[in-house]
């Protein structure tokens, strides 16, 4: 049987951990949706890293705000939860880049000449 474990995010070690995996899992599926588009040149990817786009959005936003909290409640790992936000933050520039990348494919893709 899978077993799930779930973060404790009154733990500032739990909410550090989930943040560094959130920030890395957002990276590597929106790369790895990019990438996809390159070898099967399929347009479906295009709507599908916009999906998930916004739901990446949303679920760093989260974290984000989760982590805020921490470090204003715990001084002793504040240098660790803001590297944590900062790595967050990171994905911003680069959800940005692959949503004009993207947005270009598409209108290469579905222009009328």
């Amino acid at each position: 049987m899978l077993k799930v474990n779930i973060p404790d995010f009154d733990l500032v070690e739990d909410c550090i951990s989930f943040g560094r995996k959130v920030a890395l899992f957002t990276f590597l599926i929106g790369s790895a949706i990019l990438g996809a588009y390159y070898i099967f040149k399929d347009s479906s990817f295009i709507f599908l890293s916009l999906l998930f786009m916004v739901a990446s959005f949303f679920s760093n936003s989260f974290i984000f705000i989760k982590l805020l909290f921490c470090w204003i409640a715990n001084p002793t790992y504040r240098n660790k939860i803001r590297n944590t936000m900062l790595s967050l933050l990171l994905n911003i520039p680069i959800a940005y880049a692959y949503v004009k990348i993207g947005l270009e494919i598409y209108n290469r893709s579905f222009s009328i000449h």
